[in-house]
């Protein structure tokens, strides 16, 4: 009887050996050798997996059985969460298993093999950071190993995961802290210099890495985004488009976006709906890229030059009987089918934003000030949609709820001039009058010199001087609605100074139209013919 069992013992010896050396056809034979039982049934199972990688056939035959004891019943659902994440990409399901066993493995231990245990947690901890961008939740895993296992034999592997999460946090002091105590790991140092602004230092880095992959080209095109040579990373990404994974594809598209190639960008992030569908950035970009692109003719208002030849659309008669026709607006909605697209992608970014479940891969999950300036963006989009759609009420609200929110630099800007142009819109000209305050500008940018809430690089080319403009543009019009005419032309010209005083500062062609119109209005014939002939010199 000792004799069968000790020969028993030499095949699982042998048998395991052989597995961990991948002689899995070797290691077969053995486990053919031993007793049947529910253990040496799925032994074969796992063993035949890596035979032939029939993974439907092993999923549907590993099953927990009740006469098997804890261990046992651990390690398969082990097997079943890697099997399900490596080959499946059913994350969330393999989660489900492993949380199960987390609540028995934080028992004290010795019900479960210790190796067993990190193993586990450990495969929990990789999903959490690497494909669900989760790190609080991977960090107190990792913290849980550290204080409850003898990890003499996985310090390196540990800090390197701690550092991981402590990078998608934005925590680099943290970061640097874990880093600091091993060798090697060129990306993740990379990666801390490029959030630190080292670009130089991050490039430096990043040339020691290994290149044979579609990840090195992912990362030097980021590197070569954030040192502001857009196409050069757009170009990179490119070129190995064909063979990218979703998360390197949705990157493209983000620098697609933010190169001005709106159209490309939508095409890229429409395709990686059913792998992001429950990241609100992702419908957020969707409904940039078509507004995007649907404004670019709306960027020719404040090319003057341009603009200077439609002021005047023709003219009737000839000689002293010769009259000038100027060019009227239109207002009627274009685009409604794309407008109401963008309605609908940035409500269902409203709506994840306030869902529980919330998931924000493959970006990096935002800090709460990040998640802030997120719902404000969200609101002011849909402000800006609901305008377009003259939905002049929802665009209030969606403005309303946005300064609720408190916002800071162009994006208070932003709300201040939706609200006030939706309630002139609405009628409401004494409430509209509030919203356009030029001294908003001069506060908001004495407020960000000193704390500033975006890199000094990411603000919008108008932002601040043609925005004071803009804002002066719309007090006028309100005084002008309301019957103030010389209230309004005093206010307008604060357009003058305001150019003077700002090299980058371009005026809307729509400057010059008021000016002529309360010109005309107030009598002023001369100086409406002498406005015309300075920006029309044709119609002298």
């Amino acid at each position: 009887m000792e004799s069968e069992v000790n020969k028993e013992r030499d095949f699982e010896s042998k048998a395991q050996f052989e597995y961990e050396n991948g002689n899995y056809n070797q290691c077969l034979q053995f486990l053919q050798n031993i007793p049947e039982s529910k253990a040496v049934e799925n032994n074969r199972i796992i063993t035949q997996l890596a035979i032939d990688g029939d993974v439907d056939s092993f999923l549907s035959r590993l099953k927990i059985s009740e006469d098997l004891d804890l261990e046992q019943q651990v390690l398969i659902d082990y097997n079943r969460s890697l099997v399900l994440a490596k080959h499946k990409q059913s994350y969330d399901e393999a989660i489900d298993l492993l949380e199960a066993r987390m609540s028995v493995l934080s028992e004290p231990f010795g019900f479960v093999d210790e190796r067993l245990t990190v193993k586990l947690c450990l495969l929990l901890a990789i999903i959490y950071i690497e494909k669900k961008k989760q790190p609080l939740k991977a960090l107190s895993i990792l913290h849980f190993i550290s204080e409850k296992c003898n990890n003499s034999f996985l310090p390196t592997r540990l800090q390197q995961l701690k550092a991981k999460c402590y990078l998608q946090m934005g925590s680099t002091k943290a970061a640097k802290r874990e880093l600091k105590s091993i060798s090697g790991e060129p990306l993740l140092r990379t990666y801390l210099e490029l959030q630190r602004n080292n670009l130089k230092k991050a490039m430096k880095i990043f040339n020691t890495c290994n290149r044979d992959s579609t990840l090195y080209v992912n990362n030097e095109a980021i590197i070569q985004y954030h040192s502001g040579k857009k196409n050069s990373a757009v170009y990179l990404l490119s070129k190995i488009a064909k063979e990218a994974t979703p998360e390197i594809l949705y990157n493209l598209a983000i620098m697609h976006l933010f190169s001005g190639n709106a159209k490309t960008a939508f095409d890229i992030l429409y395709n990686l709906v059913p792998n992001f569908k429950t990241n609100p950035r992702l419908w957020l970009r969707l409904a940039e890229c078509c507004l995007e692109e649907r404004n670019k003719s709306t960027i020719n208002d404040f090319d003057l030059l341009k603009r200077k030849q439609d002021i005047v659309e023709g003219y009737v008669g000839e000689g002293v009987y010769r009259k000038l026709i100027l060019r009227g607006s239109s207002s009627a909605v274009s685009g409604k089918d794309t407008l109401l697209f963008c309605r609908g992608c940035l409500m269902n970014a409203l709506t994840l934003l306030n869902s529980s479940d919330v998931n924000f891969y493959p970006s990096n999950p935002p800090s709460e000030t990040e998640l802030n300036k997120l719902r404000i963006s969200v609101f002011l989009s849909l402000s800006f949609v609901n305008i377009l759609l003259c939905d002049y009420f929802q665009a209030y609200k969606c403005a309303i709820e946005a300064l609720n929110l408190q916002p800071t630099g162009y994006q208070k800007v932003l709300t201040h001039l939706y609200a006030g142009e939706a309630l002139v819109w609405m009628d409401d000209i004494a409430e509209a009058i509030t919203h356009f305050s030029p001294d908003l500008i001069s506060t908001e940018v004495s407020s960000n010199t000193e704390n500033s809430d975006h890199p000094a690089n990411s603000n919008p080319i108008w932002y601040p001087n043609t925005a004071k403009i803009v804002i002066i543009y719309n007090l006028s019009v309100a005084y002008t609605l309301r019957g103030e005419l010389s209230k309004a032309s005093e206010t307008l010209r604060q357009v003058g100074p305001s150019v003077s005083s700002a090299s980058n500062a371009v005026v809307p062609v729509q400057v010059i139209m008021l000016a002529i119109y309360l010109q005309l209005q107030q009598g002023y014939i001369d100086l409406a013919k002498s406005i015309i002939k300075q920006h029309s010199p044709q119609y002298r």
